[in-house]
């Protein structure tokens, strides 16, 4: 069997089916994913704008956060930062594990739906 890029395979070594020779072993491949020709460096401008924008978001939200507050409320606010966080986090979890979505495909369309509903939201927010 030839092992190709992206494919998943699982390796069992199976226990001789006759006692008459108890030092051998069959090696049995299982092929679970196909292979595809897709490089996975693809994903890396993804990766480079997701990155940079969460970190042009982050430094300017916190900073922001921490400039105008008063220094009393500097922890509340860190904190109120961390839990939006959280939430997020807890969204994509609950989503995900609940296999409410079948396609993967549809569930990233569901997720970018949200993102752009949160846009709008903000931007709603910022004109008043």
């Amino acid at each position: 069997m030839r092992l190709t890029n992206g494919a998943d395979y699982t390796l069992v070594l199976a226990a001789p089916a006759s006692s008459e020779d108890p030092d051998t072993a069959s090696l049995l491949t299982f092929q679970a994913v196909e292979g595809g020709g897709v490089l996975i460096l693809w994903q890396l401008p993804q990766y480079v704008v997701l990155t940079a924008g969460e970190i042009l978001f982050s430094i300017t939200g916190l900073e922001f956060a921490f400039t105008q507050a008063p220094a009393s409320m500097k922890a509340l606010l860190q904190a109120a930062w961390l839990l939006t966080v959280a939430a997020g986090s807890l969204i994509v979890i609950i989503v995900a594990e609940s296999k409410l979505i079948d396609d993967q495909a549809t569930e990233f369309l569901f997720f970018a739906s949200l993102q752009v509903a949160v846009a709008m939201i903000f931007a709603f927010m910022a004109r008043g």
